[in-house]
């Protein structure tokens, strides 16, 4: 089985421009679904929440995920790697 990133079929397959992305980090504080989901016991108060969104050239809004880390196991490396292309 031969897997393509989401953006390179954006932009090989669909001929759509990507502009560029905003990432947010914060330390929040857990919201009641995240208790529930992850399990989490009372004297868990925050968590790494990570923000991500994407835009096309035409500032279209085309992805955004959320993801929530326990703060004594979070480990954040950014490799930003994109080819120019014509």
């Amino acid at each position: 089985m031969v897997s393509y990133s989401l953006y390179r079929y954006l932009e090989s397959d669909l001929h759509l421009k990507l502009n560029f992305s905003k990432k947010e980090i914060s330390v929040e504080d857990i919201i009641p679904p995240v208790t529930q989901y992850l399990n989490l016991s009372e004297r868990d108060k925050n968590m790494i929440v990570v923000r991500n969104w994407a835009y096309l050239d035409d500032y279209t809004h085309f992805q955004y995920n959320e993801s929530w880390h326990q703060a004594d196991s979070f480990k954040f490396v950014l490799l930003a790697n994109r080819p120019f292309s014509h």
